[in-house]
């Protein structure tokens, strides 16, 4: 439901029901259909997993089958075989970061878009480990080989065509991994970091005649099968980071159409569009948005829809954080707008039980209302959590009251500062119990969404499975 204050705004679209709760003698039925949703989406996790798997072993075939174990046993030959083996697991891991970045339709529905970017992040100590075992392999192999030194032996490699743009993909992987330290990202703006990562691709089109030079490479289906790997890669990302939104745009056609406040220091951006049912957008989904006004073009926000879709209007509330922010509250109806999404299991989709707990902080309290408008609710067991440092940063408090009234849900605020980092409670409510507020608890499902310390208090506080807890976190 796009909600707009009929005071203010001129427009008032028509109101879609929101889906009819369960009857509260029936939660059986939800159940099922839930544990039925929860096997197959287990199901396809474990496909893509298995193939993830597969993709990391062919490396490792490849060598084998190139008679990685057959060498005699001299330093020098283990040292080149480590080399050769790390060169061929570089690649690997690398072309499996891009895909889990690429924003694979399939990849998002299993794994969620934070998800995948996490792993994509935990691969990168993999990708920087085979790196530099590659070059110390190499090196460490001639050297011995040759009774010189490794410096030597790097002195003797520069002859060759491809080893320049080696060295070249080795110092820009080298720069890339020591930004995506989260200690370094943090200090960094999010410019000058996407700038550095994107010499990624940069790295991997000089790198790409090494791979193909290597001995293991250079015919056969080993080098099928490498120049195909290298083919998924280019078509995933072309296709989901370009071509689909570029598409996208030009049929959708978003523009602002209402601008209402919403506090002090936040207002809701009412969109409109075209076909925007055929789009897919869910309840509890984000996008990264794109205003092209003159002051707004280069900055690109990644914002949750804050109501249900409803016909061919969205709605996002935008927060005042920044001067990017700041510069959206005074964003003017008929801009267009530039999107890519909608990404993410912040959603019905992801549930589990039939009892629900939706827990928002500050920002995080959005993408709550939407989700609570459209998932089914058993009146009675559903827990609605709004977490703030001050009542003006309780953000939609009178939609989420009249929607759980009208839902049969229990709606808490949880208002005041936090002494402890550790805790999600402010101290005047440390003697609030999650399991007392929901005695349903262990067989609820848990979407939270806020800072990361305040999600993963709440997530430790829980204390549930991992497969009932669904969590976005406002992090840099």
């Amino acid at each position: 439901m796009v909600v707009v204050n009929a005071s203010t705004s001129t427009l008032t679209p028509p109101r879609t029901a929101a889906p009819a709760a369960p009857p509260a003698d029936r939660p059986d039925g939800l159940a099922g259909m839930l544990r039925r949703r929860a096997a197959a989406r287990a199901w396809g996790r474990d496909g893509l997993v298995a193939v993830a798997s597969a993709w990391l072993t062919m490396p490792v075939v490849i060598f084998l089958a190139g008679g990685g174990l057959t060498r005699p046993g001299s330093a020098a030959d283990l040292f080149t075989g480590i080399g050769q083996l790390s060169g061929l697991l570089v690649a690997a891991t690398m072309t499996l970061q891009l895909l889990l970045a690429s924003r694979i339709p399939v990849v998002d529905r299993l794994f969620g878009h934070d998800e995948a970017l996490r792993l994509h992040a935990g691969l990168n100590t993999a990708t920087m480990t085979f790196v530099v075992a590659h070059g110390i392999g190499v090196l460490g192999g001639e050297g011995l080989a040759s009774d010189t030194d490794p410096v030597s032996a790097f002195v003797s490699y520069w002859a060759l065509d491809d080893f320049v743009l080696a060295v070249l993909a080795f110092a820009l992987l080298c720069l890339v991994g020591a930004t995506s330290v989260v200690a370094v990202r943090r200090r960094l703006p999010h410019e000058v970091w996407w700038g550095i990562h994107a010499l990624t691709y940069a790295a991997i089109l000089v790198s790409i005649p090494h791979q193909l030079s290597m001995g293991l490479l250079v015919s056969g289906w080993p080098r099928v099968y490498w120049v195909a790997m290298w083919g998924v890669t280019a078509f995933a990302l072309l296709t989901w980071r370009w071509f689909v939104p570029l598409f996208a745009n030009l049929r959708h056609q978003l523009r602002v159409v209402d601008v209402v406040p919403e506090g002090d220091d936040a207002v809701s951006i009412v969109l409109r569009g075209r076909d925007i049912a055929a789009l897919g957008p869910k309840a509890g989904q984000f996008f990264h948005w794109r205003f092209l006004a003159a002051s707004l073009w280069r900055h690109q926000h990644p914002f949750s829809l804050s109501a249900a879709p409803q016909g061919d209007f969205l709605r996002i509330t935008v927060r005042e954080l920044g001067r990017g922010t700041a510069m959206l509250q005074h964003v003017q109806p008929g801009t267009r707008v530039w999107f890519q999404g909608p990404y993410g299991v912040f959603t019905d989709a992801a549930r589990t039980k039939p009892g629900l707990i939706l827990a928002g902080a500050g920002a995080g309290i959005l993408p709550l209302r939407g989700l609570l408008e459209s998932t089914p609710v058993v009146p009675g067991r559903a827990l609605v959590i709004l977490r703030a440092s001050s009542e003006r940063e309780l953000y939609l408090l009178d939609e989420i009251a009249k929607l759980c009234a009208e839902r049969g849900a229990r709606l808490v605020t949880l208002v005041g500062r936090r002494d402890n980092i550790r805790t999600w409670l402010p101290t005047n409510r440390a003697d609030f119990r999650l399991d007392a507020a929901a005695p349903w608890l262990a067989d609820a499902d848990l979407y939270a969404c806020g800072p990361t310390a305040w999600t993963d208090a709440l997530v430790a506080a829980a204390a549930l499975p991992p497969e009932q807890v669904h969590v976005e976190r406002y992090s840099w």
